[in-house]
């Protein structure tokens, strides 16, 4: 089991931080079990949420302000981190 943990005080853009949430959260062979992530994207005034679970994944705003960083967590086997870092970079994270 292979925790990965991003963080960064960007805001990312929500329409292309779900394309990649969805993306790694359904992508068959990914090795992804669960991810959450709390969010301080660019074009929300709240805090956007996510929570997946072997290929489900929702998200969403939440009616509590932002955080300062932008933080996602993902938990699965045999993750390809440097994927996830570079998709991270590439949403705004």
């Amino acid at each position: 089991m292979t925790p990965s943990g991003l963080r960064s005080d960007r805001r990312p853009d929500l329409a292309k931080l779900s394309l990649f949430l969805e993306f790694i959260a359904g992508r068959p062979g990914s090795g992804v079990l669960r991810l959450k992530g709390i969010f301080r994207c660019a074009s929300v005034p709240t805090a956007v949420v996510a929570h997946g679970v072997y290929g489900w994944m929702e998200m969403g705003p939440m009616p509590q302000a932002p955080p300062h960083e932008s933080g996602l967590l993902v938990i699965g086997r045999n993750l390809n981190l440097a994927a996830l870092e570079t998709g991270w970079a590439a949403v705004g994270g």
